[in-house]
């Protein structure tokens, strides 16, 4: 998964439906993107993370 943040105020998503975090692959800020089963991006935030499926 890829995601980007391009705003000011960063964002929240939750992960896609039946797929568990794995391995954070990319992360260009040094601040923790994951919250429980949400991905919480700080603002200008890239990340690459590795999905698992249930």
């Amino acid at each position: 998964m890829v995601a980007l943040s391009f705003s000011a105020a960063g964002g929240r998503t939750a992960l896609p439906p039946g797929y568990t975090p794995g391995r954070l692959l990319l992360n260009n800020l040094t601040s923790a993107p994951l919250c429980g089963t949400q991905l919480a991006l700080e603002p200008h935030q890239a990340v690459v993370l590795e999905l698992t499926r249930d």
